[in-house]
């Protein structure tokens, strides 16, 4: 089933165990895997039950990059069974390092997927990826183009920007900062690593592998971005790195360097040409034709990098597109600062170039074509410039700002993204001829908010909303899909990982304890809406609400010790309660309205002794209900209440300045 091979180019410097490729796979599929010193490895395969299939590898091993081929056309070895078509696990295990992946087979007999194949497919990806789908946000009607994409999502400048679809797309900068988005660009996730070079390109070929390059690192993820490593162990600083498939690309540098790859960049190889400067961006049209921006020239290959030409110029060539085999474009500026920015365009493949300079003294720092005729450019000083016609004519599009632009890509004709300095992003929704303000966010309703310190605050409403912002508000991205059939009235959060939501549908209460990044569904205790949600710590905690019904209503207060696994009643009657809040360990009060059948009236009860009884603190039947309470301190309560949301009437607010004695 398997063969195992090593290359000696570049030693590991981690253990990495690769997602297979192609995953899902019919026949045939490969494993690769990184070993930095001599250990033994064992290698095996799994079911869904945990049951050892097959042990892959189990030997000492030096270091090295292996390869692992799993083919499922062959014959099956004497006592062993063909796999059967369904989801798998393989693990490596060494004594430094343990890694697990999975992966899904396609074997029957006629070749194609089945009903319950393809049932198989979506489950599985639904559940190892947390596939999801939301609503996207939809601009202002009365605004189109450009869109000022949050700023400040990362303070740190980015460079270059890769999409693979017209959801999913990767942006790199400073500090090793590595962000990506799966709705379009509307939202963007800080992916975190371990490495804080400063990063100046990234190539994806596909969802799960992609690479990024900048001093001394080329990282590569096979998982979208969730983990990284790195490839290479050389003293240079990288500029530019693309790819073709998920085997074959190029990654450029200082001092002239070029290194190729033929196997997903596990090992690289090192080419030569004639220009010994900094080398910029790189552009692959295919494996053989690849084009080099340089500081004053662009290089050519047409052999896969066995040779390479060169044209000289007297500008800096920041970045090149090309659209096809025969037309392409180039933009820089000075390699002093008395020179203008420039653009260069070719129609026979690079072979001759012609030189249009811009007016102002700026630089032009990246490109791209949707085609032949309309392109975009982006540059310093907040430079955007659109061309309908070639790139013979270029015109500013509405709207701007000064912003430092250096990095462009369109997933379409219409939805564009350029990125820049401390951190700005804009997106474009009618290929780049206007571009205006819009915060991202959501058009669901918003029920409640809590912010743990000045920078991370959580948001959460209807649909299964939650929004989480780490910047103080400024920008806020999701925290949770697909739980459509809930809508969140509350959220708590004690610390910066540790929170929960509560509201009506299924579920009714969800628990993160690592920032919102996953949530499990904790079992209710109530039949009743969840209003509120109050802990005190890691265990103790509140959970309150109710329903308003013809003949009054009713509500309850349920306790936790052990954060939520089990509920305890504290409070059940013709009471529903909106709000809860604890001054300490023993002093808390709820806020809400009682009912009968003549009517309803605003009330405050209150709990002395941890929450384990409470009573009527104050009642007002002149006001509806109480909606809202606050405080800060034990002597500076304020209760707000009024209406209930189907009756008018006046508001009104209540102050305690004696611990809610008195109000």
């Amino acid at each position: 089933m398997n063969s195992n091979s090593i290359s000696d180019e570049v030693t590991p410097t981690q253990f990495f165990l690769s997602q297979n490729y192609p995953n899902p796979f019919k026949e045939k599929a490969v494993i690769k895997y990184c070993v930095p010193l001599k250990t033994k490895v064992q290698i095996a395969i799994y079911n869904a039950e945990g049951e050892m299939l097959k042990v892959l590898v189990n030997e000492i091993k030096n270091p090295g990059t292996y390869e692992i081929e799993i083919n499922l056309a062959r014959q099956p070895a004497k006592g062993e069974s063909r796999l059967a078509e369904g989801y798998y696990f393989y693990k490596m295990v060494t004594e430094e390092f343990s890694s697990e992946k999975k992966w899904f087979c396609i074997n029957n007999k006629y070749g194609r997927f089945t009903m319950k194949s393809l049932l198989q497919i979506l489950f599985f990806f639904l559940l190892v990826t947390q596939i999801c789908f939301t609503q996207p946000v939809s601009p202002p009607a009365s605004q189109g183009g450009w869109y000022l994409q949050n700023p400040l999502i990362t303070p740190n400048t980015l460079y270059d920007v890769a999409l693979t679809d017209e959801n999913n797309a990767w942006a790199v900068g400073d500090s090793g900062t590595i962000i990506s988005t799966t709705n379009g660009g509307l939202n963007w996730l800080q992916r975190k690593t371990v490495f804080t070079q400063n990063l100046k390109e990234v190539s994806f070929v596909d969802q799960n592998n992609g690479w990024a390059v900048g001093e001394e690192v080329i990282l590569y993820t096979s998982d979208g971005g969730n983990n990284w490593i790195n490839q290479i162990n050389i003293i240079f600083n990288f500029n530019g790195v693309d790819f073709i498939d998920a085997n074959t690309g190029w990654a450029v540098g200082e001092d002239g360097i070029i290194l190729k790859t033929t196997n997903g960049g596990f090992n690289w190889w090192l080419q030569t040409s004639s220009v010994n400067g900094n080398l910029l961006d790189i552009y692959i049209i295919d494996e053989n034709n690849c084009w080099i921006a340089s500081s004053g020239a662009i290089l050519k290959t047409t052999n896969g990098g066995a040779t390479w030409g060169s044209s000289s110029f007297s500008a800096e060539i920041r970045g090149i597109y090309f659209s096809d085999l025969n037309n392409g474009w180039a933009v820089g500026g000075g390699q002093t600062i008395l020179v203008l920015g420039s653009i260069l365009r070719t129609t026979n493949g690079g072979l001759s170039w012609s030189m249009q300079e811009l007016s102002g003294w700026r630089d032009l720092h990246s490109i791209c074509f949707r085609n032949n005729d309309e392109g975009i450019l982006v540059g310093e000083s907040g430079t955007i410039l659109n061309s309908t016609n070639g790139g013979i004519d270029w015109i500013s599009p509405t709207g701007g700002s000064t912003n430092d632009w250096n990095g462009v890509a369109f997933r379409d004709d219409n939805n564009g993204i350029v990125l820049g300095s401390y951190g700005h992003m804009m997106i474009t929704s009618d290929g780049g001829s206007e571009w205006l303000s819009n915060p991202s966010g959501t058009t669901e309703n918003l029920q409640d908010i809590q912010f743990i310190n000045d920078s991370i605050g959580y948001a959460v409403g209807d649909n299964g909303k939650v929004r989480k912002t780490t910047d103080g508000g400024i920008t806020w991205f999701s925290r949770m899909w697909g739980f459509i059939h809930t809508s969140f009235n509350a959220v708590h959060f004690i610390d910066e990982n540790t929170g929960w939501v509560v509201g009506i549908g299924d579920p009714t209460i969800m628990k993160t304890i690592n920032g919102g990044t996953s949530w499990i569904t904790i079992s209710s205790p109530a039949t009743i809406t969840l209003e509120d949600v109050w802990f005190m710590n890691e265990n103790i905690g509140f959970i309150a609400g109710g329903d308003n019904i013809i003949y009054g209503c009713y509500g309850e207060i349920h306790r936790t010790t052990d954060g939520g696994n089990t509920w305890s009643s504290v409070f059940s009657g013709s009471y529903v309660w909106h709000q809860l809040i604890f001054l300490d360990s023993l002093n808390g009060f709820a806020v809400g309205n009682g009912g009968e059948a003549l009517g309803h009236w605003g009330a405050i009860f209150r709990t002395t002794d941890g929450g384990m009884n409470w009573a009527s603190a104050y009642e007002d039947f002149g006001t509806w209900s109480f909606n809202t309470i606050a405080y800060s301190d034990a002597n500076h309560i304020w209760v707000g209440g009024g209406s209930l949301s189907h009756y008018p009437g006046p508001g009104k607010i209540l102050f305690s300045r004696d611990q809610g004695e008195n109000w």
